[in-house]
């Protein structure tokens, strides 16, 4: 019984798997540019309609659309913001994780990934405590997961040094928060967002700004989440 409610799922998955996702993979494999094109829109239409990429970081033609559709979809029914501030989504999933014999840690830093037997087996943390469990999920980012946080000689042995080499780093942003002594309804501040972009062209102002450090930021975005 054991064995068969174990090995059911993956059985279904395996041969229905292709299938189930043939119609995301359709769109998926596709990037954001040529389905515009193939729609035929306007170099500014499409402008228009690509204009929440820096939501998930990739310009019209390095974006797949499945990706980009996604997150049009769910600004179609409303950009919604957490009642208290983003800081309510930890504070509420908080006690489902203590209720389940988890912990959370706040502020205590990762200095290495524990591998025994070549499997990771848990983290050592800045004042030496181990803590282990069955899996061990980084969201380190590639960079500092395999060069930073797992021992070299494992890295080596597996060839992530090699990968890494074919993974391009993600592009950088700067964040500047304004506090302001006066609320946002004194100050008449608005519930939108800005996108601001120095002209039409989302791909070729990344390039420009990835090849020039002096050329125009590729994209700035303005929010008002006191407003909100």
């Amino acid at each position: 019984l054991y064995f068969a409610e174990k090995a059911v799922p993956h059985l279904v998955a395996g041969l229905a798997g292709g299938l189930m996702r043939r119609g995301l993979l359709r769109w998926s494999d596709r990037t954001t540019k040529s389905v515009l094109d193939d729609l035929g829109a306007s170099p500014l239409f499409q402008a228009v309609l690509t204009t929440q990429y820096g939501d998930y970081g990739m310009p019209p033609k390095q974006s797949s659309f499945a990706i980009h559709a996604m997150v049009v979809n769910h600004y179609s029914h409303g950009g919604y913001y957490p009642v208290g501030g983003s800081g309510r989504i930890a504070e509420s999933i908080a006690p489902v994780i203590e209720a389940a014999g988890g912990r959370r840690l706040v502020a205590a830093e990762v200095t290495a990934i524990v591998v025994e037997g070549g499997k990771a087996v848990g983290v050592r943390m800045k004042d030496g405590q181990e803590l282990r469990a069955p899996v061990i999920i980084s969201d380190a980012g590639a960079e500092n997961t395999f060069r930073t946080l797992l021992p070299r000689e494992v890295a080596a042995r597996h060839g992530y040094d090699a990968l890494l080499r074919g993974v391009r780093p993600s592009p950088s942003h700067i964040s500047l928060y304004v506090g302001l002594d006066q609320s946002a309804e004194a100050l008449g501040l608005p519930r939108h967002n800005f996108w601001i972009y120095p002209h039409e062209d989302h791909d070729r102002a990344m390039a420009e700004a990835e090849a020039n450090p002096e050329a125009p930021l590729p994209l700035v975005y303005v929010s008002f989440p006191s407003a909100k």
